[in-house]
């Protein structure tokens, strides 16, 4: 119902988030990183994390 709403809210949260992870995970190779997300957010949030990073190990 509301496109650009939901772009805003959920499509470019799960991006910015992705991205830090990626970067945290780059500068800091030898820790687990745990990111507690909305339920929401896990499927996008994992799905921009394999396109920016496909050799990581995301969970």
């Amino acid at each position: 119902r509301y496109p650009g709403l939901y772009k805003v809210l959920i499509e470019d949260r799960n991006r910015h988030i992705a991205k830090g992870l990626v970067t945290l995970s780059r500068d800091n190779p030898n820790l687990k990183i745990l990111a507690v997300v909305g339920a929401g957010h896990i499927e996008g949030i994992h799905a921009h994390l394999l396109r920016m990073d496909p050799v990581a190990n995301f969970k």
